[in-house]
């Protein structure tokens, strides 16, 4: 992820409807966010408290209990926790990291997604000490068998150091079609109801993820500002139409230099 500074608000939606009765599951979030890259350390907090502050609101507009874990920055205590993670069969469980991502270049663009990155951004870090597959977190999670679980990586997907192979990259993969939207829901229906899995990350391979000190990251505060408008408006809505939205409007403020990418239920864009 880049730390540079930005003058672009967005105003996180407040989800002011009353609770209703217990009874639609858990959402849990478990996050994991850099605080010990100071170059991404500030923003990477911004995004943790617009991610605690709007999925707790959520959950108390859906009616369901709420659980926060927030894991020290470390890939063997994430590893860990996410082995030990216990959750019911009617849970939504978010997984929210802030920091950096790294890929390589024989990973390719049939590979995704970035290595989630423990260690400070220098020479000589261990991989196998230092480097998480975002989409392994996912896999961790789905065989606990929630109703519903969230995947999210704020960070960038870029080949270190290596122009070429990002250029490659980012041809490759910025030029994907949406998949077909559902819009099977509506409002808080969408967490109250919805069963699957979603994965999202800031930039697809190739590309960078901005952040900045004051204000966080680019991807998160297009993601909340488009949760939000979904959850309020009274048209039907689905995962799939709010991270084309986020996506779109990504591209749209970083023209075009940052393209954030998502799948729901293995249909990706």
């Amino acid at each position: 992820m880049k730390s540079i500074s930005i003058f672009f608000l967005l105003v996180v939606g407040i989800y002011s409807s009353p609770p209703s009765l217990f009874g639609q599951g858990n959402l849990i979030l478990i996050s994991s966010i850099d605080n010990i890259n100071s170059d991404v350390r500030d923003g990477c907090q911004k995004d943790y408290d617009m991610a605690l502050q709007n999925f707790r609101a959520i959950a108390a507009d859906a009616g369901m209990g709420f659980q926060a874990s927030r894991l020290p920055f470390s890939y063997t205590e994430v590893e860990q926790f996410m082995e030990q993670f216990e959750c019911g069969p009617n849970d939504a469980v978010v997984f929210f990291y802030a920091g950096h991502g790294v890929r390589y270049e024989d990973d390719g663009k049939d590979w995704p997604w970035p290595y989630l990155y423990y260690c400070n951004r220098q020479p000589g870090n261990d991989p196998l000490d230092c480097e998480f597959d975002m989409d392994e977190i996912q896999e961790m999670i789905s065989r606990k068998n929630p109703r519903m679980s969230l995947t999210i990586s704020v960070s960038c997907n870029d080949v270190v150091d290596n122009s070429r192979a990002n250029n490659e990259l980012a041809q490759a993969t910025v030029s994907r079609q949406n998949p077909p939207e559902s819009n099977n829901y509506r409002g808080i229906e969408l967490f109250k109801s919805f069963r699957g899995q979603v994965i999202a990350s800031a930039a697809s391979p190739g590309k960078f993820a901005e952040t900045s000190p004051s204000e966080g990251s680019d991807f998160a505060r297009s993601l909340f500002y488009m949760l939000s408008e979904e959850l309020h408006s009274q048209e039907p809505t689905s995962w799939e139409r709010i991270f084309r939205k986020t996506k779109e409007h990504v591209l749209q403020i970083s023209n075009g230099q940052q393209c954030p990418q998502y799948c729901v239920n293995g249909r990706c864009g």
